[in-house]
C-alpha cells in the first residue's frame, strides 16, 4: 500500500548523514523546529564536532549534512535527499548555545516548505507551566538507531522508556535529565517526548480523561560511568537536554 497514514510525530524527524568532503562518516538524528517562521534542524553539537565538541577551538568533523524529506503526502515512498552546507563564506551557519558544554545546535534550513511533508515542533510543545510531572513518567525517543529505519517509507524507530531523574532538575548541575531507555548510536539528536494521561496541574487539580503531549528534550547519548577501578558500568541511562535550550539558542539568531 502506498497511501499509508502515520502519526504526525513520525514526520518530525529526519535521518542525518554526516558528510566530510564526498564521504559519509556516520549518521545521526535531527528534528524540525519553527520559530517566528524560521525553520531549523535541531540536533546535537557533537554530531558536527565529534566527542570533543565542548573543548575550546574544537574543529568540526563535517562540512555538510544530507537529510531525507518526504515529497508526497499521499505516498510516503516518495522522498528526496537535501544537502545542508554547514559553512557559508567559510563561516559556520549553525547556532550554538553560549555555554559550550551544551550539546545542542540549531541549523537553519532554507527550503520551499510547500514541496515537502514534514511536521515542525514549536515552542508551545515544551510549555510545562501548569503540568506536574510524576516520578518515572514514560518517555519515548524517535530516531535512527545505527542508521536503521524503515527506508522504504522514510520513517524512524521509536524507543520507549521512563524518566529516571526528577523532571527539570539538572543532573549534577547540568542542563539535562536522565532517562532509562534503550538507545543506540545514530539516535543522537533525537526528540524525546512525553504523553501524560490524567495529569495533575501545579495548582493541585487533576485533568481526568485528558492527556497532553510535550517535548521533554533532546537525546544525546549515554554517559560513561566507571567504578573506582576504572571498570565501565553498563547501563541504559540516557542524557536528555532540556527542551527550553532550543528557545535559548533560537534567540541568538538575528531577526530578519
Amino acid at each position: 500500500m502506498n497511501d499509508v497514514e502515520v502519526n504526525e510525530l513520525y514526520l518530525t524527524t529526519t535521518i542525518i548523514r554526516r558528510i566530510r568532503g564526498s564521504s559519509t562518516i556516520g549518521c545521526a538524528t535531527g528534528f524540525f523546529y519553527e520559530d517566528n517562521s524560521r525553520l531549523f534542524l535541531v540536533t546535537n553539537k557533537h554530531v558536527i564536532y565529534g566527542d570533543n565538541y565542548s573543548i575550546p577551538g574544537a574543529v568540526p568533523e563535517i562540512d555538510k549534512m544530507v537529510i531525507i524529506l518526504h515529497t508526497n503526502k499521499a505516498n510516503l515512498r516518495e522522498n528526496k535527499e537535501c544537502e545542508l552546507n554547514l559553512l557559508k563564506d567559510g563561516k559556520p551557519v549553525w547556532i550554538e548555545h553560549e555555554n559550550p558544554a551544551i550539546d545542542v545546535v540549531l541549523i537553519p534550513i532554507e527550503i520551499d516548505i510547500s514541496l515537502y511533508l514534514l511536521v515542525k515542533v514549536t515552542k508551545d510543545i515544551f510549555d510545562w507551566s501548569d503540568i506536574k510531572v510524576d516520578v518515572a513518567e514514560r518517555i519515548f525517543v524517535i530516531g535512527y538507531p545505527y542508521a536503521w529505519y524503515d527506508g522504504l517509507h522514510n520513517l524512524p524507530i521509536v524507543r520507549v522508556g521512563h524518566l529516571s531523574s526528577p523532571f527539570m532538575v539538572g543532573f549534577q548541575g547540568n542542563s539535562y535529565m536522565l532517562g532509562d531507555v534503550e538507545t543506540h548510536r545514530g539516535m543522537s539528536g533525537s526528540p524525546v517526548f512525553m504523553k501524560i494521561h490524567n495529569f495533575y496541574t501545579k495548582s493541585g487539580s487533576i485533568k481526568l480523561g485528558s492527556w497532553v503531549l510535550r517535548l521533554v528534550g533532546i537525546y544525546s547519548g549515554q554517559p560513561i560511568w566507571k567504578l573506582p577501578d576504572a571498570t565501565e558500568v553498563p547501563h541504559s541511562l540516557s542524557v536528555i537536554w532540556f527542551a527550553d535550550l532550543i528557545d535559548e539558542i533560537a534567540k541568538r539568531v538575528p531577526q530578519q
